[in-house]
């Protein structure tokens, strides 16, 4: 079975970007939301994608989830949370990033890679989502799953233009409410357990890849 899974990998896709202007727009929007009441996205409002990783991708996905259909009212075809690959220098032949396998086949940790999931979320919602991330770190930084280490399970986010990204003070402010450090990603960093560290990266310059079906279809709802 492992074998046959390994050669169902994606190619690689570059996501649809909403650029620098697009996110100067959505920052603009942000005072206008209320972060009080959840409520459903209205047709025309601007959403932006993000990923996220801590860890393995499938806690994180879960989590992400169960926060789409708490926040948004979302379920089934419109949950939007995707586990996938993320801030790797490389990819393998045909743009592929894979999971592990036996013929180690463009594998995502040699390419430097980390498990993440992708979402896409209102930009209103955007605070929302971010307080959930860095909740699943705790009171003391702690990724839930410390038996998995090494670059592939680091801390890492990713938003069109990173750190310099107009939406990333809303990142900051919720890095801010928590015990965890944000610093510039560079792409291929080693593991962070344990330094309380979230790598930013620039989701134009490290884009998501897709992960295998396998990882993603036991939580449509």
């Amino acid at each position: 079975m492992l074998l046959i899974l390994s050669l169902a990998c994606s190619s690689a896709v570059q996501p649809t970007s909403i650029g620098r202007r697009g996110a100067l727009r959505l920052a603009a929007a942000l005072p206008l939301a209320s972060s009080s009441l959840p409520s459903l996205a209205a047709d025309n409002e601007p959403t932006v994608k993000v990923y996220f990783g801590a860890g393995c991708f499938w806690h994180v996905q879960h989590e992400f989830v169960m926060e789409e259909v708490a926040t948004l009212g979302r379920s089934g075809t419109t949950i939007s949370a995707v586990s996938g690959y993320a801030g790797g220098k490389n990819v393998g032949s045909q743009g592929r990033v894979c999971y592990h396998n036996f013929q180690n086949v463009a594998d995502y940790g040699s390419l430097g890679h980390a498990e993440v999931v992708q979402l896409e979320v209102p930009v209103s919602s955007l605070p929302a989502f971010s307080k959930k991330y860095f909740d699943l770190f705790g009171e003391r930084g702690y990724r839930h799953d410390p038996q998995d280490q090494g670059g592939e399970y680091r801390s890492l986010l990713g938003l069109p233009g990173g750190a310099d990204s107009p939406l990333f003070p809303v990142i900051k402010e919720a890095a801010a409410k928590s015990p965890m450090k944000l610093y510039r990603g560079v792409g291929d960093e080693p593991d962070t357990i344990g330094a309380r560290a979230v790598l930013v990266m620039d989701s134009d310059a490290f884009p998501f890849y897709p992960g295998e079906v396998y990882h993603v279809s036991a939580f449509v709802l």
